[in-house]
């Protein structure tokens, strides 16, 4: 996807096609269609409106395994990048930290927002055993480095 310039929305559209529903998803869509039934709605409009519901929640999934996916990707590759510079001698892993960088919103989950601004060896895992993000589905954060 990099390297074509896809988008995560492309690749949402593209892994949509190639994926389920979730148990959990699957439970909500019958959920729902159970609740159509018990307030007497057509069956062919339950059918329709179950049908949309599903869609969305496959829509959902899939945009997120392709976010979470290119996010992946884009913190692995920044990763051998840095440590092809320091096999390269451009960066001295004594001088130079990582630092996590959490997206400070209202989104902000609790595990990133602990590791925000926390520094860990070029090489080496942060505080909590993690070495990069994403730490979590949907994860927004990042990491930078710092020279000491």
């Amino acid at each position: 996807a990099f390297r074509e310039g896809r988008s995560p929305d492309l690749l949402a559209r593209e892994v949509r096609e190639v994926i389920g529903l979730t148990e959990r998803q699957g439970r909500a869509v019958e959920r729902f269609r159970t609740r159509l039934i018990e307030e007497g709605v057509a069956a062919d409009a339950i059918e329709r409106r179950a049908g949309k519901y599903a869609e969305a929640q496959l829509r959902h999934r899939a945009q997120v395994i392709a976010r979470q996916e290119t996010l992946d990707s884009s913190n692995a590759g920044q990763d051998a990048l840095w440590r092809e510079a320091r096999a390269q001698g451009l960066l001295n892993p004594q001088a130079t930290r990582r630092v996590w960088i959490a997206t400070d919103d209202d989104r902000l989950e609790p595990l990133c927002e602990a590791l925000d601004e926390t520094e860990a060896p070029l090489d080496g895992p942060f505080n909590d055993g993690t070495m990069r993000p994403p730490r979590h589905v949907q994860c927004r954060c990042s990491v930078g480095l710092t020279f000491k």
